[in-house]
This record gives structure tokens, sequence and C-alpha cells, in this order.
């Protein structure tokens, strides 16, 4: 049986050519070149694509069965809670504290916020490890399968979030239509995610990895707009974080823990290459004082990240972008 696998250039024989799920036209233009994958950007809206891409059952299997190495240490826990406050802040500014779903949820910091904070919180997780852990520590329920007209049944909701989620959905038309269909009348949406189509070919040098094929499409303003024009979303406002000083700095503490750990199996987290024991913490063992360090320097990055992110100069620079929508009406 044929393992699917070009021996030649490493490349996947049974993955497929694709176009622009929003424009619909085919690109010559391939941007980014990454462990056998090459991304192609559309010439009318710059989203940035796989292609070719992987069957999508391959896709699913690889989320179910990721392991759990990302809330392994104390302080990393507390930059995903740094993290959590931030987002929820923006999402309280659109929003009475009502029914709100995360799709992928991850180690539930999101939800445990939302609930501490008077929402009424759902999740979605394909990792089930992480979804038995939301329903079981956090509290909140917590489904393993993508969003349907099945989840939750009859229920709507006040908001619907997600973060780094819109890069991994194999079919973003068709899946943020049914992000719309499960919000009440007038209800939002509030999304994060990058903006690799709208960088400067210069700055790729900045990403020590595109996170291939696990992250199918890389959005820029232009083709999210276009996204939620077409499936139904006002688009309200975009808030723009800088992301080049974040980048250049957790580079560096990185490397110093790279110095300290042992070596593991290499992983990549939040578009950086790395491993469980290398992610600036990992290795430094019990220390109280390492550990105190370690949290330290996740604080540092929180606000690389987003304060000073929101006044740095943003033209062709990677930032991170958190998006509020709010549906249509029908």
């Amino acid at each position: 049986m044929s393992s699917g696998l070009n021996e030649a250039d490493g490349r996947r024989t049974d993955w497929k050519e694709v176009d622009c799920v929003l424009c619909r036209v085919p690109s010559t233009r391939i941007v980014i070149r990454e462990d056998g994958c090459t991304c192609k950007q559309c010439p009318n809206c710059g989203l940035i694509y796989v292609s070719p891409r992987p069957q999508e059952s391959e896709i699913e299997q690889t989320y179910a069965e990721g392991d759990d190495f990302l809330e392994s240490y104390p302080a990393q826990s507390y930059w995903h809670v740094l993290h959590a406050m931030h987002n929820l802040r923006i999402v309280r500014r659109y929003s009475r504290p009502g029914r709100i779903l995360e799709l992928g949820s991850g180690g539930g910091h999101f939800l445990s916020e939302a609930k501490r904070r008077g929402y009424r919180p759902v999740g979605i997780e394909l990792n089930k490890s992480r979804a038995k852990r939301i329903r079981e520590e956090v509290g909140v329920p917590c489904e393993e399968s993508p969003l349907s007209s099945a989840s939750f049944p009859g229920e709507s909701f006040d908001v619907l979030y997600h973060c780094d989620t819109i890069s991994h959905l194999s079919n973003p038309i068709e899946q943020f239509q049914m992000m719309r269909s499960r919000l009440a009348p007038g209800g939002v949406m509030v999304f994060e995610t990058g903006n690799l189509g709208d960088v400067d070919a210069r700055y790729y040098r900045e990403y020590e990895s595109f996170l291939l094929p696990e992250h199918l499409f890389s959005f820029g303003i232009p083709s999210l707009r276009k996204l939620l024009d077409q499936t139904g979303f006002r688009l309200v406002r975009i808030h723009a974080y800088n992301q080049l000083p974040f980048l250049r700095v957790y580079r560096r503490l990185k490397a110093f823990a790279d110095r300290l750990r042992r070596p593991s199996t290499g992983r990549r987290v939040d578009g950086v290459r790395t491993s469980a024991s290398s992610s600036i913490i990992s290795s430094i063992g019990s220390s109280p004082l390492l550990r105190a360090a370690a949290t330290m320097a996740y604080s540092a990055l929180y606000v690389l990240r987003y304060p000073l992110g929101s006044i740095a100069p943003k033209r062709g620079r990677p930032q991170t972008l958190v998006v509020v929508a709010r549906r249509t009406p029908d």
C-alpha cells in the first residue's frame, strides 16, 4: 500500500492543490516553504494558505491526539491567565455577562476567568485530556467534537470566542457561518489571530516557525474583512498589537532556557518552534528563585506583546489582532 509520501522531496502525494477559499481564484505565488509544505498568497485579498493541503481527517487526528505539555508549568500558566484577562476585558466592552462559548479552549484559562467574571461559559476542545480537565477542574461543560448544530443542543450564545483557531479551520466560510448560527441575535464574536497576510516579507525571518501544515491559513486585515462580509458578520473593531518586541525578546529568553534544558522532543508553541523543556521555564526544576524569575519573564513578555505592542508602529510588521464582530440581522 502506498504511504502517500514522495520520497524525493518529502511531500505527500495525497495532499490536494487548493485555491483561495475567499476569492475562489488560484495563485502561483509561493511565499513560504517549510517542512515539505508550501504556502501560496491570493493575488486579490492577500490570504496565505497551505497548498497542497492535508486531508481533513488527518488534520483532526493531529488535534485530538496532541499532548498536554502546555499546562505543565506554573509560570507558563500565569502567562495564559494574563492573556485570558486581557482578552476578556475586550469582550466586556462589547457584551454584558451572559452565555459564552469558547472554541479551542486549551487549558481552560479563558473559561475560568469568564466564569469568575459572571459569564456562563461552555467550551469545545478537541484534545480529550484537556477537555476532561476543563470539565473536572474548571467545572465548565466542554465538548470534544467540532462545532455543529448538535453542539450544546438548543442553546444560543451572547459571545463566541476563539484564539489562534481561525488558522486551523479547514473551511473558514462554512465554519464562520456555523458560528454565526449559534450566536443570539446581536451576539458578538471576538477572536485573536495573527496578520501574516499583511506582513512585509523582510520580517518573515522573525518567525522561527510558521507551524505548517497545522496552520492552514494566515489572514491579514483585508482577508479578515472579506471573510466576515461573506459569513454574516459586521466588523466592529480590530485591536492591533505589534509583535516584533515580543518575538525578539522571546527568542533570546528561549535561547537562554535552551542552555539550561535537557534534550527533549521538539514542539511548536505560539508561532515559535520550541520544546516542552525550552519554553523559558520548563527546565529550571523546583528552584523558587528561578520560578519567580520565570514568572517575571512572562509578565515582561505580556507587557511587550499587548501594552507596548498597542502603541508600537504596525504597518507591514507582525501583529496580534483581536477582532470584534457582531452578527448581522437575518
